[in-house]
């Protein structure tokens, strides 16, 4: 959508830029390397002329954004959580992971608990039984980013 309506945009999942597995014993992926690695891209991304970044992380609390706004300065941030019930959540996580579900489902009960009384959010969308793209339509308007 952002794309159809020439908004110079970049989206990236934190998850993602973490990921590294060193030569040392223990030495994986962690929140300074993704953090460096956000700062490294973002600022490429600005300079090919993206004024706008779409950020997935898991957060528990506004100040986790710390971090976020060291890698990626001067920028204006909206806290946008999607929310669905766990029960949903469990079902979606069982069809997607074939293999382990387990784990995800377990971390999925995790941040539920941890987030159920979080009221850290700029919004909050329901992410229940609707077509993804009339999540992303709310999102997108929620952020003043479409018309």
């Amino acid at each position: 959508m952002l794309i159809d309506a020439g908004v110079a945009h970049a989206s990236l999942e934190i998850e993602d830029i973490a990921r590294f597995w060193g030569r040392k014993p223990n030495e994986r992926g962690n929140a300074e390397i993704a953090y460096r690695n956000l700062a490294a891209i973002w600022a490429n991304y600005r300079a090919a002329g993206a004024d706008r970044l779409l950020l997935s992380l898991l957060m528990e609390r506004r100040s986790d954004l710390d971090a976020v706004r060291r890698a990626v300065p001067d920028a204006d941030f909206k806290v946008i959580r999607l929310h669905a019930p766990l029960s949903l959540i469990e079902r979606r996580l069982r069809l997607r992971e074939k293999t382990s579900p387990q784990e995800e489902v377990s971390a999925a009960k995790w941040w539920a608990s941890r987030l159920k009384a979080s009221r850290f959010a700029d919004h909050v969308v329901d992410n229940s039984h609707r077509p993804p793209r009339e999540v992303a339509v709310e999102i997108l308007r929620v952020l003043g980013w479409l018309d």
